[in-house]
C-alpha cells in the first residue's frame, strides 16, 4: 500500500511539472491511436477501399507514437529533464522492436475484439458469460502492455519477448503496485470517455506516466531485494 501512494504521488508531482509536454503529446499520440481504426472502421462500414486502405496506412503510426511517449515517460520517471526532441527520439528508437510489437498487438487484440462481439451478438444465455470472459482477458492484456511498453525503454537489446516476461516478474514481486497502476491509468481513460477534455489532453500521458514510474520502481525493489 505505501508502494501505491509513492507511485501515485511521484505521478502527481512529475505529471504537473512536465504537464506541457505530457498534453502536447497526448494529443500526439490520441489522435495516431484513433485516426487509423477510426477510417478503417468507417471504411469497412461504408465498403469505401480508399478509407479503408488509409486507415490500414495510418496504423502504422500507432507504435512509433507510443513508443515515443512511453520513452518521454521514462525520462520523467528518472527524474531527467525532457525536451519537444524527446518524444522524436524514442519514436525512432528500436523500429524493428515497435513494429514486432505492434503485430503482435494487432493479432491479439483483433482475436479478443472478434470473440467479445461475437459472443455479445448471441442470444444466449452463456455466450454473455463467455463475452465477459473474453473482454476480461482483453482488459488484462491491455493492463500488461502498459508494462511491456514502459519496459522497452529499460531494455539493452528491446525484444517482446524478454519485455514481457520482466512485466510478469514485475507483476509477481508486487501485484497490488500493478493493481493500482491498472486502477489510475484505466480509470483516467475511462473517465476521459465522460469528459472529451481530460481524454484529448492528458488520458493517454497519464496511463504512460503512471506505468512508467510503476515500473521503475518495482525495477529499484527487485534489485535492492537481490542485494
Amino acid at each position: 500500500m505505501i508502494m501505491i501512494w509513492e507511485i501515485l504521488k511521484k505521478t502527481i508531482r512529475s505529471g504537473w511539472e512536465e504537464i506541457i509536454y505530457l498534453v502536447t503529446y497526448n494529443v500526439v499520440t490520441l489522435t495516431a491511436l484513433l485516426a487509423g481504426p477510426s477510417l478503417l472502421v468507417t471504411g469497412l462500414n461504408a465498403q469505401a477501399w480508399p478509407l479503408m486502405l488509409l486507415g490500414a496506412a495510418l496504423l502504422t503510426l500507432i507504435p512509433p507514437a507510443l513508443f515515443g511517449l512511453f520513452w518521454l515517460t521514462y525520462q520523467i520517471s528518472l527524474g531527467n529533464a525532457v525536451k519537444f526532441s524527446t518524444y522524436i527520439e524514442g519514436a525512432r528508437q528500436h523500429p524493428q522492436a515497435m513494429y514486432i510489437w505492434g503485430g503482435i498487438n494487432l493479432l491479439v487484440v483483433v482475436t479478443l475484439v472478434s470473440n467479445v462481439l461475437f459472443y455479445q451478438a448471441m442470444t444466449a444465455a452463456w455466450a454473455g458469460f463467455a463475452g465477459l470472459f473474453f473482454y476480461g482477458l482483453f482488459m488484462v492484456w491491455v493492463v500488461l502492455q502498459l508494462l511491456v511498453l514502459a519496459m522497452y525503454a529499460h531494455l539493452e537489446q528491446p525484444g517482446f519477448r524478454l519485455a514481457l516476461k520482466n512485466a510478469l516478474l514485475l507483476v509477481a514481486v508486487n501485484p497490488f503496485a500493478v493493481l493500482g497502476m491498472a486502477v489510475v491509468a484505466v480509470g483516467g481513460v475511462v473517465l476521459g470517455g465522460y469528459a472529451p477534455v481530460l481524454l484529448g489532453l492528458v488520458s493517454v500521458s497519464l496511463a504512460a506516466l503512471v506505468a512508467g514510474i510503476t515500473v521503475q520502481e518495482l525495477i529499484a525493489v527487485a534489485t535492492n531485494n537481490e542485494k
